[in-house]
């Protein structure tokens, strides 16, 4: 039997303006009625954890758009008997909100939520493990979970990190895997599930061998330059062959960086070309594309505070803008002021040490005075004993 699945993850309702939000993840329900139009009928769609970006109030906005949103989509699979299912995120963001959906369950099994690791046969014959990230260690989940790992199945949904995510970096700093959440043991999980490993938590969607991140369908942040959107999955139970594609989100805001180097610009002609530049990026965003202007001061002209504030006049109500400075001149200054204090501290340090007070006064005398004076320790017990 062949299967089609949509995998989503990473929502985090709250990251950003929730209307922004909700237009951004239209493209879902878009992709839902074109399958069907083109005889590819959905039959399981999986959240794969953070739907909530944070702790939220119960009657912001954010927690309305995102129950809203949700209902919807629970509203559209009970009508196309699309199977839904959603995997608890981390503790940070999920923050047991989920439970709020638990109602929608019912006995049809249309709708079920992960709060805790499961074996579930989804669909007949398809065998699937949905595994939130739970606050424990790894060697108390492996120990917990065991039979259920253990158990043949046809495909893994996680929410968490993976140890081939982190690669050499595990060997260079070992603690990442003492932390006091789940870090999956690939090669345990890869070798008990035919099919692939579908995961949520990274949100750049990358592939490590047959484990598949499904990224987050939209931008928040600057440095997210992957594609955005999610998983589309068909899966055969017959020969556990599958195929996967990332649906890519048509409605994407742009996250844009703009770098500047003062030192690379010297007259004012150059500063004009900046502002120009940048006036024509902004002139070319959409209403939910964003720019930032990186400022690297590395030199001390005085032309470098003219252009900033010219620089700021000139994106004066544009919301989707903003300036970032990273000063290296006042870095540099704050890095050696820093290595002077502790070069101070290295050198006084015996003063705070158990040492007899005649030992620590004789000390402090010999790398205070210019030729590195010895008074002799009589000579200095005598004196404490005289006056102290």
């Amino acid at each position: 039997m062949k299967y089609n699945i949509m995998a989503i993850s990473d929502i985090h309702w709250g990251s950003i303006n929730p209307k922004e939000q909700l237009e951004s993840l239209e493209f879902v329900f878009t992709f839902i009625d074109e399958a069907f139009s083109n005889d590819l009928p959905i039959d399981l769609i999986v959240i794969v954890g953070d739907y909530f970006d944070a702790k939220l109030s119960l009657n912001g906005e954010d927690t309305i758009y995102g129950f809203n949103w949700f209902h919807r989509l629970h509203k559209v699979c009970k009508e196309r008997r699309i199977k839904l299912r959603l995997v608890q995120g981390t503790m940070d963001h999920d923050n047991y909100q989920l439970e709020n959906l638990l109602g929608l369950q019912d006995d049809d099994g249309l709708f079920k939520i992960f709060l805790h690791s499961g074996i579930e046969e989804t669909l007949p014959d398809l065998l699937c493990c949905y595994c939130p990230d739970e606050v424990i260690e790894t060697s108390e989940y492996e120990k917990k979970y065991m039979d259920m790992i253990l158990q043949v199945k046809d495909i893994g949904f996680f929410h968490g990190s993976f140890d081939i995510v982190y690669g050499d970096l595990l060997d260079y700093k070992p603690e990442l895997a003492k932390k006091n959440n789940v870090m999956y043991n690939y090669k345990l999980w890869a070798g008990q599930i035919k099919g692939p490993l579908i995961a949520g938590h990274w949100h750049d969607g990358q592939q490590y061998e047959e484990l598949y991140y499904c990224g987050s369908p939209f931008r928040w942040t600057f440095n997210e330059d992957n594609p955005k959107g999610f998983l589309f999955l068909q899966y055969d139970t017959v020969d556990s062959s599958y195929y996967i594609e990332k649906i890519i989100n048509p409605v994407c805001g742009m996250y844009l960086t703009y770098e500047v180097f003062t030192n690379a610009y010297h007259n004012k002609e150059d500063y004009v070309k900046i502002i120009n530049d940048v006036t024509e990026i902004l002139n070319q965003l959409t209403k939910i594309d964003k720019l930032r202007i990186l400022v690297y001061i590395n030199d001390t002209k005085s032309e470098n505070d003219v252009f900033l504030s010219s620089l700021r006049q000139n994106i004066v109500g544009h919301k989707n803008c903003k300036i970032t400075i990273k000063n290296k001149v006042k870095d540099k200054k704050k890095k050696e002021k820093i290595k002077e204090r502790k070069d101070v501290e290295d050198r006084f340090n015996f003063i705070y040490s158990k040492n007899d007070r005649s030992d620590i006064i004789r000390e402090y005398i010999q790398v205070t005075s210019d030729n590195q004076e010895d008074v002799p320790i009589d000579f200095i017990k005598a004196k404490i004993k005289k006056y102290i």
